[in-house]
């Protein structure tokens, strides 16, 4: 039920695409071909965006601050905002009806959310929920869509946005379909790498901490499966704890186990 969820979730997100593309913006896309929508896409379910002026969008707005594990809006309910995280993270998950969670993904500092329902004026899909104390600004549906219309830049701002979050959702049936539970855990691992660590003297620190259940829900997997094979890892000397953070010793080794 999770799976075709997921599906569901990405055709909205492919149908919203296609309308922003509908709305004459077909010129805008042809003058940025040297824009950022040409890097390559980082897959990782942790949305992290890099910098970008929203003052178009934030200018005035309201900033409501939330702690950790409140929720900002509830699955299957209407807002009238869309929503910018000014600092900290935020959670985006779907939940089952006997309440099993599926994460779709974690938006990062000037990530959007929240943008489906402004477009198909139907109830948020997921429910979203603060990951850390986190600063959160909301948006009248209203003045986004006024900003569209004027602001090019914002426009391919969005597209892009969707596209990679489009692109996420297809990395997650991918690896739900053909990947085992050890290939998704080394995927994640390397895919959050990417965008939060560092280099230290035993190899690639990860500069935030989560639970073996977080990780659980993002990977479709129980938290007795992550925690056994964070342990089989770190038995392998491919990872290591230190000070509560993970710490990638081999990442070679790691990719060995991706199928």
């Amino acid at each position: 039920m999770l799976y075709l969820t997921i599906i569901r979730y990405a055709m909205r997100l492919i149908n919203k695409l296609i309308i922003l593309f509908d709305l004459e913006w077909k010129n805008m896309i042809m003058e940025a071909n040297s824009s950022s929508l040409e890097h390559p896409v980082n897959y990782s379910p942790w949305l992290k965006i890099d910098d970008y002026n929203w003052e178009t969008l934030t200018q005035g707005k309201k900033v409501i601050i939330y702690k950790k594990n409140d929720v900002i809006y509830h699955q299957q309910t209407y807002t009238d905002f869309l929503y910018l995280v000014k600092s900290g993270r935020v959670r985006l998950s779907i939940y089952s009806k006997d309440g099993r969670e599926k994460s779709l993904f974690i938006a990062d500092k000037n990530c959007l959310f929240g943008e489906l329902s402004v477009f198909d004026n139907l109830p948020n899909h997921a429910t979203a929920m603060a990951v850390t104390d986190s600063e959160v600004y909301h948006i009248p549906k209203t003045v986004f869509i006024e900003c569209l219309k004027v602001d090019h830049d914002l426009s391919l701002k969005t597209i892009e946005i969707m596209a990679r979050k489009n692109r996420l959702l297809a990395s997650q049936i991918e690896d739900l379909s053909f990947n085992d539970a050890y290939s998704r855990v080394a995927i994640a691992l390397i895919k959050l790498a990417m965008s939060y660590s560092s280099d230290c003297p035993d190899g690639n620190k990860l500069e935030i901490k989560f639970t073996h259940q977080e990780m659980a829900n993002l990977l479709g997997l129980s938290r007795v499966s992550v925690s056994k094979i964070m342990s089989d890892f770190i038995r392998l000397s491919i990872l290591e704890k230190k000070d509560g953070y993970i710490v990638l010793k081999d990442v070679h080794k790691l990719k060995d186990w991706i199928e």
